[in-house]
């Protein structure tokens, strides 16, 4: 809300700041809680579903801003969204229960991160879900750019082409998370981060056809919703006793 009222670059910096640490607050809790909530047998299939969440703000979100934007202020976006969020905050605060551990645990803050890397597995499986996220993120900043560049496309025609994306993100996390459950973690974890690869290296090779680009960035995203939503899975079963600090480093990393 505090962004779409900013006057200057630097306020909106610091209330994206600010967005930003507050979202890294509730992702590792939310991955921590289903955890704590579902049995590791079917917690892929749980993440997944969750998890595909996200998709709907490539399906919904970006078209919905982007048409806001061209055709009123970017402003109302962020009042928009911040009001969604408030709505989401408040039925969080009623209806989600807290997960009933069998031993709770009290440790000094920075104790804890260093119990988690005393774990052999730990520095592996984070530096995975760390460079795949990277790859990711770093790729979707400058995709829209991309696009703009190579087929001049305008900010509500790369709205509209983002739905598509947004379905192949859908789809990668629901199958991923089910898949996972009957023919194991790792094996799903492992063939979603090597299409990955292939596709992202694939993917610039697409700038002749809109078509072409859009496929890739469906595959792209697919297997990038797959990968994402296992490897959550794993982490979370890296520690039970302190599933939300292992799940909190990727965040920072």
């Amino acid at each position: 809300m505090l962004t779409g009222t900013a006057k200057t670059y630097g306020l909106i910096l610091v209330f994206r700041s600010l967005a930003g640490v507050s979202a890294a607050l509730v992702a590792p809790n939310v991955w921590s809680y289903i955890g704590d909530r579902f049995d590791y047998k079917i917690r892929g299939k749980i993440t997944g579903i969750i998890a595909s969440a996200l998709s709907l703000g490539l399906i919904f979100g970006v078209p919905v801003a982007s048409f806001i934007a061209k055709n009123s202020t970017w402003r109302y976006t962020f009042y928009l969204l911040g009001f969604a969020i408030f709505i989401v905050s408040l039925f969080s605060f009623i209806f989600l229960e807290e997960p009933k551990r069998s031993r709770p645990t009290k440790i000094a803050y920075f104790n804890r991160f260093k119990d988690v890397f005393a774990i052999r597995v730990v520095d592996a499986a984070l530096t995975v879900t760390a460079l795949v996220a990277f790859a990711n993120f770093g790729l979707y900043t400058f995709l829209g750019s991309w696009l703009r560049q190579s087929f001049y496309l305008d900010v509500s025609q790369i709205g509209i082409f983002l739905i598509p994306a947004g379905l192949g993100n859908l789809l990668g996390m629901l199958l991923g998370g089910r898949i996972s459950d009957k023919i194991g973690k790792m094996n799903v974890a492992f063939v979603s981060t090597l299409m990955l690869f292939v596709v992202m290296i694939l993917l610039p090779l697409t700038n002749y056809s809109v078509l072409a680009a859009a496929i890739s960035v469906f595959l792209w995203l697919g297997f990038g919703g797959s990968a994402f939503a296992v490897l959550q899975v794993l982490v979370t079963n890296l520690s039970k006793e302190q599933r939300g600090t292992v799940d909190q480093v990727p965040i920072f990393l």
